[in-house]
């Protein structure tokens, strides 16, 4: 499973979309708007960081 270069989230084929670069760089973006917002080099939103903080959060409670 390819993870988001954006966001960092792990999702699943055929959903996302893979960019290869002239340079052979390859970017995983999960959603057009990862894509988009990463084509336009903004900082992460709020969005991305509270769905990463909520993943820690339950890997936590896995383990105890």
């Amino acid at each position: 499973m390819p993870k988001c270069s954006y966001c960092g989230e792990d999702y699943e084929f055929p959903r996302g979309l893979t960019l290869v670069n002239a340079l052979g760089h390859i970017r995983y973006y999960c959603s057009s708007k990862c894509r988009k917002y990463a084509l336009m080099n903004r900082t992460k939103g709020k969005w991305a960081q509270t769905e990463k903080k909520e993943e820690e959060k339950a890997e936590e409670k896995a383990e105890k």
